[in-house]
């Protein structure tokens, strides 16, 4: 079972390289991905 699959809206932190997702299309994402680092920071 795949719970969660973010594809081409995962975090470039999680990419190799920080490197931005690979994505099977050049459209928009609507919306914006971030993590909260340890200080409680978005990023």
């Amino acid at each position: 079972m795949q719970l969660w699959h973010v594809g081409r809206v995962s975090h470039p932190v999680f990419q190799p390289g920080g490197a931005a997702p690979v994505e099977p299309t050049a459209m928009d994402v609507p919306g914006k991905t971030f993590i909260i680092d340890a200080d409680g920071n978005g990023a």
